[in-house]
């Protein structure tokens, strides 16, 4: 599961490359038409908090319409603000550090709160998903349901989220989040649903749609998929038998995603379409 464990994530690099793929398809159809797309793809020791504190305050975060996140994610259940997204470790110097607090600087230790979401980044985001696990909970405020990331992307400018409501399946996720993308950005090749092939679903559409797709994929459609997942993962990774796996365990020779544990974990917030 995306929990907490901060073991290197296996997985996560193959979902992001993945996604990463559907927007360079979209981007040169985009071309074809006049229009002008950019992506920026954080892995490994780029994916950490030095580097997205950087861009934020360069003002750079502001230039993306669409934000993913594929890491560990820990939630506070008493102060909604100390909810974090755990981000890469390698980069981190005590000695760095020890300088940075003497000079009232951010100290790094890995981990991007909803405190420094809500105090330094400034977004103009259709979309930001976080592909972790429980990242929709944190403080219960009654009326007010979960406190935590939904109100500090919203405060930083997103229009819409897409957050977990438990310890998601790592497989599972990875190939929900890579058929969600696909909708949102039009990039099948047979029609799905009422939608034609290369048209854009509504972001509402397009999770729903890989939801129903997932829970109805066929037994052995599904295990096809997971071994291909792990035999890709594997050739890429030199760390792969100390890295984590997220819930590895949980999907076995004859397992399907039928039931909702697997499919309906992740949940829209704000703008459907």
């Amino acid at each position: 599961t995306r929990g907490e464990q901060w073991n290197r994530l296996l997985n996560s690099g193959e979902e992001v490359e993945a996604i990463k793929g559907t927007f360079d398809k979209a981007s040169r159809r985009a071309r074809s038409t006049d229009a002008s797309t950019e992506s920026l793809f954080l892995l490994r020791s780029n994916a950490s908090e030095r580097k997205l504190d950087a861009l934020a305050q360069a003002g750079e975060l502001a230039r993306f319409r669409y934000l993913h996140f594929a890491t560990h994610g820990s939630m506070d259940d008493q102060v909604a603000m100390r909810s974090a997204l755990i981000l890469a470790q390698d980069d981190i110097s005590e000695d760095e550090n020890f300088e940075r607090a003497v000079e009232g600087k951010v100290v790094y230790d890995g981990r991007l709160t909803a405190d420094n979401i809500v105090k330094t980044w400034k977004l103009d985001a259709d979309l930001v998903t976080l592909s972790a696990c429980k990242t929709a909970l944190g403080k219960q405020a009654g009326g007010e349901g979960y406190l935590g990331f939904s109100q500090a992307f919203f405060v930083a400018g997103a229009r819409s989220l897409v957050l977990s409501l438990w310890a998601v399946s790592d497989e599972a996720t990875n190939l929900l989040m890579q058929r969600f993308y696909q909708n949102l950005l039009g990039e099948f090749t047979e029609s799905r649903g009422d939608f034609a092939t290369g048209e854009a679903m509504p972001k509402a559409e397009a999770l729903a749609e890989a939801k129903r797709w997932l829970r109805a994929l066929p037994r052995t459609e599904a295990q096809t998929l997971v071994t291909q997942l792990v035999q890709r993962t594997r050739a890429d990774s030199d760390e792969a038998p100390d890295g984590d796996t997220r819930g590895s365990g949980k999907v076995d020779a004859d397992q399907d995603f039928s039931d909702p544990y697997f499919w309906a974990g992740f949940v829209l917030i704000g703008d459907r379409e």
